[in-house]
């Protein structure tokens, strides 16, 4: 996935339950790679759809902008409900900056 120059605000991807099923109080681990041009403008959340107004509780910011490959992972537990997501958000509107991401697995700890 690339994003170039983004300028909006918010969620730029993230996932549906149809094509990645978040299983009820499960808990999961996110490891991906990433390039990014500007430190700390994105950051990797998990979270729910379904009524929630609130921040996503679990989350990680894209610390690292020296455009060389660098390393994330998050580790979230889901709740009671099946409406969880994954995905990648930009944190603030005026900004912009490049990211890309690359080798994402999702795997389930037991």
């Amino acid at each position: 996935l690339k994003s170039r120059n983004e300028n909006s605000p918010g969620m730029l991807y993230r996932t549906v339950p149809a094509t990645l099923a978040l299983a009820p109080d499960t808990t999961y681990r996110v490891s991906l790679d990433y390039l990014c041009n500007q430190e700390g403008y994105f950051k990797l959340v998990a979270g729910r759809d379904e009524g929630s107004t609130e921040s996503p509780p679990a989350e990680a910011l894209f610390s690292n902008g020296s455009w060389q490959v660098q390393p994330l992972e998050l580790t979230f537990t889901t709740d009671a409900h099946d409406d969880w997501y994954i995905g990648v958000s930009k944190i603030e509107q005026e900004k912009r900056g490049t990211i890309v991401i690359d080798r994402v697995l999702v795997e389930e700890i037991p």
